[in-house]
């Protein structure tokens, strides 16, 4: 068990580093080139040694490993590691859902950055991660039920929903009143946003209620009072924007807190916000797509 003086110096970290994230607006609002928005990022020493070719595709990978590379190490700094897995096991359920598609659906196996499941062994190592094997076990029990026609579709749902319901078990560690209210807050609106993308792609709403519902029972509600409302993909990439202003909000009263696990928390989620606007703002400009439409798919920002 931690203190909050433990804290004291990834806190005294995340205050200087804080200073360095740009705000959504300014990414979506930003208009250069690729090697231009590096050299603004530049400014932030996570991203100082990021020096690729002025493709914008490959400078948001190269910011992304960054992101990834950064909080491994600054994880080891704190006295509960296990921040970092709040954020990363994304990775790690996304991956897996390219394993159970190689089981159950006899699609390739693609290499998934960042995820720790091994290339070789992996079946190991999900058997002794007990979030991943329940995962798998869900993915597993749907194949058996649809004899061999499991879609792929499916096996996202499902992931998402087991994703969803880790939440409150990955940010157990930090044994903070703040992060576990985020947490379930997250629950409720990352089941609303997966909800409405599985509708768009005209999964069974019996799948809709049990996979990504079903956990969250907050979350049904909501679902149903906005089915006039997002129609389209455009309307959840906007709902999930105003979605993470709210979980920003939620954690504003961390940045009164000097040290502890609350401020380092709130800095990491927010550096996960920029680094995925930044993209964001990157595949825009790959695909030449104007920075008025980029604005409403940046993530935080609210109205």
């Amino acid at each position: 068990m931690t203190n909050a003086a433990d804290w004291c110096y990834p806190s005294g970290v995340a205050a200087v580093l804080e200073t360095y994230v740009l705000p959504a607006r300014t990414i979506a609002e930003f208009d250069g080139s690729a090697a231009e928005l590096l050299s603004r990022v530049h400014q932030n020493p996570i991203y100082a040694h990021v020096h690729v070719p002025d493709d914008p595709l490959a400078v948001a990978s190269g910011m992304e490993a960054a992101l990834v590379e950064f909080v491994q190490r600054f994880a080891r700094e704190c006295p509960a590691p296990e921040i970092a897995d709040v954020f990363l096991a994304e990775y790690d359920f996304r991956d897996l859902g390219n394993l159970l598609k190689s089981r159950h659906c006899g699609i390739t196996r693609r290499a998934a950055m960042f995820s720790q499941i091994p290339a070789g062994d992996a079946e190991s190592f999900v058997d002794d991660r007990p979030l991943l094997a329940g995962a798998a076990a869900t993915v597993d029990r749907a194949a058996a039920a649809t004899h061999g026609r499991l879609l792929p579709e499916l096996v996202d749902i499902i992931l998402d929903g087991a994703f969803i319901a880790a939440l409150p078990a990955l940010v157990r560690p930090l044994q903070s009143p703040l992060i576990d209210t985020w947490a379930a807050r997250r629950q409720q609106l990352l089941a609303v946003e997966g909800a409405f993308r599985a509708k768009l792609q005209n999964a069974a709403e019996s799948d809709i209620e049990k996979y990504l519902l079903a956990a969250v029972p907050d979350a049904v509600p909501i679902f149903r009072n906005r089915q006039s409302e997002i129609v389209n993909a455009q309307a959840v990439l906007e709902l999930s924007a105003q979605h993470d202003a709210e979980l920003a909000r939620t954690l504003e009263p961390a940045r009164a807190v000097a040290y502890g696990p609350e401020r380092v928390f709130r800095y990491l989620w927010n550096l996960f916000c920029e680094n995925r606007n930044l993209r964001a703002r990157l595949a825009g400009l790959a695909a030449k797509i104007e920075r008025e439409l980029a604005i409403a798919s940046m993530r935080g920002i609210d109205g």
